[in-house]
């Protein structure tokens, strides 16, 4: 906490660990703004998502749901969710928490995990708190093979699964996120990222992405007819984009998005890749769906309002010429009329 308050301190460091919260409220906008102030200098920060799964499910825990902040829950020694640890749909990792209450690895010790106690004693503990370490450990280990390595980054490599390993409900759950940490697959990870490549896409954080929108963008590092681009929305399927370069290299590229079926806030993730073990690093964009359409939409929406007014202006028109033509009419009609009703005059001639 004190690394966020002076956020000075935190340059020098690439991961902040931060096992301790409370339930219920929401992420103040000063708070959120230190937040992202640290992401944005290149550093992760990582929480604990709470222990009030029997108090308070479902309810989220701060500051582990504020944007920018990877939420841990604990699991325990057989892998399921621990009996405390606070679930929602924030939650995106889980490590290993502890069990005070049971010995399911026999060796005479309740389930904890060893930790100081004090500076100076060791103790077996349960909690949140001890599972968020883990998780900013392992993120450590990767920023210290890859230092070239951002936040949003290592947010897109857990959001497609290279970190963990999927336990409970497939893709990304309310108990455990993406999956239980495991540190392997965040080395091979490291191994597999390629610096030299890099990829971008053209579009805005917090940009507005409609159904079916065409999203394009530039890609360095590629040699000519190998490899591919790949998009992927949420906890959605990669989709392979379109090779728009001149040589085959994949240094432009475009995909028209598949229909997405939920809207609100959301990431969205590229990368080159040359093989399996050779991509570029995730590129991660915040990004808002909506179920309009932000392309030909927005130029056929604009058709479709001048079109309108045309109409409106042309009935309009019409509706004067109309009346004035009555007018007209009628106004010659009562002229006639009058003429007809006036008694005749002679002039003193015909009268004598």
């Amino acid at each position: 906490s004190a690394c966020l308050v002076g956020s000075e301190m935190c340059i020098r460091d690439r991961v902040v660990n931060m096992s301790l919260g409370s339930t219920g409220g929401s992420c103040g906008s000063t708070y959120q703004n230190v937040i992202n102030d640290v992401y944005d200098r290149g550093i992760s920060i990582v929480a604990s998502s709470g222990n009030e799964a029997q108090e308070a499910p479902g309810l989220y825990g701060y500051p582990a749901s504020c944007n920018n902040v990877i939420s841990v829950a604990a699991t325990d020694y057989l892998r399921n969710r621990a009996y405390y640890s606070t679930y929602n749909d924030q939650v995106d990792i889980a490590a290993p928490g502890g069990d005070l209450t049971a010995d399911l690895s026999a060796d005479g010790y309740a389930d904890g995990i060893l930790a100081y106690d004090t500076n100076e004693d060791l103790s077996f503990l349960q909690g949140t708190s001890m599972a968020s370490p883990h998780a900013a450990g392992a993120i450590a280990v990767l920023y210290s093979l890859v230092p070239t390595l951002q936040p949003f980054q290592v947010d897109g490599l857990l959001a497609d699964g290279y970190l963990t390993d999927d336990v409970g409900d497939e893709g990304k759950d309310n108990e455990f996120g993406y999956g239980q940490a495991d540190p392997l697959l965040f080395v091979q990870s490291a191994g597999a990222i390629d610096s030299s490549l890099n990829i971008t896409m053209d579009i805005e954080t917090l940009e507005h992405i409609g159904n079916e929108s065409t999203i394009s963008g530039i890609s360095s590092g590629g040699s000519p007819n190998v490899g591919f681009v790949q998009i992927k929305v949420g906890g959605g399927d990669w989709q392979q984009a379109t090779d728009l370069s001149t040589n085959g290299d994949w240094s432009s590229w475009d995909l028209k998005l598949e229909p997405h079926i939920q809207s609100g806030n959301s990431t969205m993730y590229s990368r080159l890749v040359i093989s399996d073990g050779q991509m570029s690093p995730v590129d991660a964009r915040r990004v808002i769906l909506i179920d309009g359409q932000t392309d030909s939409s927005e130029e056929t929406s604009g058709k479709m309002t001048f079109g309108f007014y045309a109409l409106i202006i042309s009935l309009f028109a019409i509706i004067t010429f109309l009346g004035w033509t009555k007018y007209i009419i009628r106004n010659k009609e009562m002229k006639e009329d009058n003429i007809d009703d006036f008694p005749p005059t002679f002039d003193n001639k015909d009268s004598l």
